[in-house]
């Protein structure tokens, strides 16, 4: 073999790795990005627990999950994996109608009328004094200052838009713990309020605030037939206060998956 094709080689090899490092490099700067700017409501130091909502039939003991359920499960557990990793993460499909005590970030999925266990942290934030917080009346989302989101539906009864909202708060009960709240409308706003947590739009939303802050992140939900189309962030607001005070506005999102 000549000198010039040693050559040759030796800068074929040297430029395969510049080209690997590279790579590597960006994947692992991407990932640091992900950590960091979910970290208002997953934490890679933490443990997570999910809880899904269920609806319970009168003549029996069991639970139903709803696929749309199912589907936001599986996006909120990719969520959370991808900062936490899958060891932490530990997922709670039975009815749970009583705030636990839990040193972990807990999420709970779905309303008031789908999970009772969101309906009890709905309850207790409405009894704290002095605060006034995003709820549903019935079906209807209903912010501080009196800004109201729904549903629509078509002559045949097809839901066409919905809306969801991300609550994620301090835990009562640990300090730099999070509980947080993913709640629609109707089910595609919960799906979009999911989807919406692995998303570059919620990361850019979630900038201005820290873990010691109550936020609130309201999700605009477009569908085709029975399938999500379009999610898109409406607003963000900081909440716990006697009025709420919107911190961010416009509209950012992208096309569901």
């Amino acid at each position: 073999m000549t000198w010039q094709a040693l050559l040759v080689n030796l800068l074929s090899t040297l430029i395969g790795a510049a080209v690997s490092f590279a790579f590597t490099h960006r994947r692992r700067v991407a990932g640091w990005v992900l950590r960091s700017g979910t970290s208002l409501v997953f934490s890679a130091r933490n443990e997570v627990h999910i809880y899904c909502g269920a609806r319970r039939l009168a003549e029996e003991d069991s639970a139903v999950h709803h696929s749309g359920d199912v589907e936001a499960l599986f996006e909120v557990s990719h969520a959370a994996s991808s900062v936490c990793g899958r060891k932490r993460i530990h997922v709670h499909t039975s009815q749970f109608e009583e705030l636990k005590s839990q040193r972990a970030d807990v999420v709970v999925l779905g309303g008031p009328n789908a999970n009772p266990l969101s309906r009890a942290y709905w309850r207790h934030l409405a009894n704290l004094p002095g605060t006034v917080w995003p709820h549903f009346e019935d079906n209807t989302l209903v912010l501080p200052d009196g800004a109201r989101f729904d549903f629509t539906r078509t002559a045949e009864g097809r839901v066409v838009e919905d809306h969801g909202i991300i609550l994620s708060l301090c835990s009562p009960n640990f300090a730099g713990k999070r509980v947080t709240i993913i709640a629609g409308c109707k089910g595609p706003g919960t799906l979009a309020a999911a989807r919406c947590l692995s998303t570059g739009a919620l990361q850019r939303a979630l900038r201005p605030y820290r873990r010691t802050d109550d936020v609130a992140v309201i999700v605009r939900a477009d569908l085709d037939g029975e399938r999500l189309v379009f999610s898109s962030i409406l607003q963000t607001l900081r909440c716990g206060h006697s009025t709420g005070t919107t911190s961010a506005a416009g509209t950012s999102g992208g096309a569901a998956k």
